[in-house]
């Protein structure tokens, strides 16, 4: 994926709404929830995007912020 304001937003937008989940799961075994319990889809589901987006989306934070990717230094006058 590239580094794009899309692949960022839809990170962010990811984060955002996992944040919520902890508060909806109980976190109970596995024998203790319903066969159909979405809990390991859905957290196997968050890990592939934030796989795929994490990347692009720093990326595109450095290149927006017009920092290097190696070295993170931010331009004069930036902190």
């Amino acid at each position: 994926m590239e580094p794009t304001a899309e692949a960022f937003a839809g990170y962010v937008r990811s984060i955002d709404r996992w944040r919520i989940i902890p508060y909806l799961d109980p976190g109970l075994p596995a024998a203790f929830l319903p066969v159909d319990w979405p809990g390991a889809e859905a957290s196997a589901l968050f890990a592939r995007i934030v796989e795929a987006l994490a990347g692009p989306s720093a990326q595109f934070v450095r290149q927006s912020l017009g920092l290097t990717a190696v070295g993170l230094t931010a331009p004069r006058g930036v902190r």
